[in-house]
């Protein structure tokens, strides 16, 4: 498993699994936006602020990790945060997830962030995720309070 930046020639297989998230996710039920996909894809590629790895094996696209990094409200220093972590059905029980929290991880300190927050909201595995996370030194955080306000 090869895990490594995104670059613009894997956009359509990012935004296949981008779909395939949404559509396992508790988010399907928002519209689903290829144009918000390939918007954060091109950030990916042109704000040092925003970074996705892919993992690959076999030359197709196993998982993906998006993040950005941003500056804390009460504090001048910086923080990392996922956007999304997915690994593709077929590949799940790989080392997939693990490479990429890694090489994420070494993204946000070479970008100077002093923290990492990652999100288990998707209702995907969220009790396997939580125990990766934890592996690697990550602690529950907190909790994420989620009201809709109007329907879709």
């Amino acid at each position: 498993m090869l895990v490594r930046r995104f670059e613009a020639q894997d956009l359509e297989e990012c935004i296949l699994l981008g779909a395939m998230m949404h559509e396992e996710s508790v988010y399907r039920d928002q519209p689903f936006s290829r144009d918000r996909l390939t918007y954060v894809a091109h950030l990916c590629l042109t704000n040092p602020d925003y970074v996705c790895f892919v993992a690959e094996r076999k030359g197709q696209i196993a998982g993906l990790m998006v993040g950005i990094a941003g500056q804390n409200f009460f504090a001048d220093s910086k923080y990392a945060a996922d956007l999304a972590l997915y690994v593709a059905p077929h590949h799940r029980g790989s080392t997939a997830a693990i490479r990429l929290i890694i090489e994420f991880s070494k993204w946000a300190e070479a970008s100077g962030c002093n923290e990492i927050r990652c999100g288990v909201t998707t209702g995907i595995n969220d009790e396997l995720g939580g125990k990766i996370y934890k592996r690697f030194g990550f602690q529950d955080g907190g909790s994420l309070y989620v009201k809709k306000i109007s329907p879709l």
